[in-house]
């Protein structure tokens, strides 16, 4: 009787961990996917930003719309805009005497974040189809996006494991950018 009971246990467990493991996987492919549909909406966006040097409201929008498009996830993006500066180089650290000049210049990057860009792109003074933030040649465009709802594989592996594993809501996690290349609106 002992043995009957060990027999009907194992076959118990061992289906309940085929279920499980299937199950899992079923969800980390959708993570999966998720991930490669962000990359591809980011780089997208990056790089249409890179080439044309501006991002409209629309361009925005249409953005925001693809990435979740699809999907259940939500997002936290973050836009980075390092603008290059000159900043001259004086013996005695100030400009104040114009012959104190070593000649020289050092760069330095002004960082704006997405709440500044979002004052220039939301202007209300501004008609909607004329609202453009601009962005030089040779400053630096970077988004990160992450994901802030926690995926169905998280959750099964930490059910799993008692919350051992999995503690990181962060499964996707996505930062992208470069240098402008082109000012296309410049006229």
């Amino acid at each position: 009787m002992p043995n009957a009971i060990s027999k009907i246990f194992a076959v118990i467990l061992a289906a309940l961990v085929m279920f499980y493991f299937v199950t899992y996987q079923q969800y980390k492919k959708q993570e999966d996917l998720a991930y490669i549909h962000t990359y591809q909406e980011v780089t997208k966006f990056v790089d249409s930003v890179r080439l044309k040097g501006y991002i409209t409201p629309k361009e925005w929008e249409e953005f925001e719309l693809g990435l979740h498009q699809g999907s259940n996830v939500l997002y936290d993006i973050e836009l980075v805009h390092e603008q290059k500066k000159y900043q001259p180089i004086y013996t005695n650290g100030t400009a104040i005497e114009p012959a104190s000049f070593t000649g020289k210049y050092e760069v330095q990057y002004d960082e704006y974040f997405k709440e500044q860009l979002f004052e220039v792109l939301y202007d209300e003074s501004v008609p909607y189809n004329q609202r453009m933030y601009k962005l030089q040649k040779d400053d630096y465009f970077t988004v990160t996006v992450q994901n802030k709802t926690k995926f169905q594989s998280t959750m099964l592996l930490s059910m799993l494991t008692g919350g051992k594993a999995g503690t990181n809501d962060t499964t996707i996690y996505f930062p992208y950018g470069g240098m402008i290349l082109n000012e296309d609106w410049n006229d």
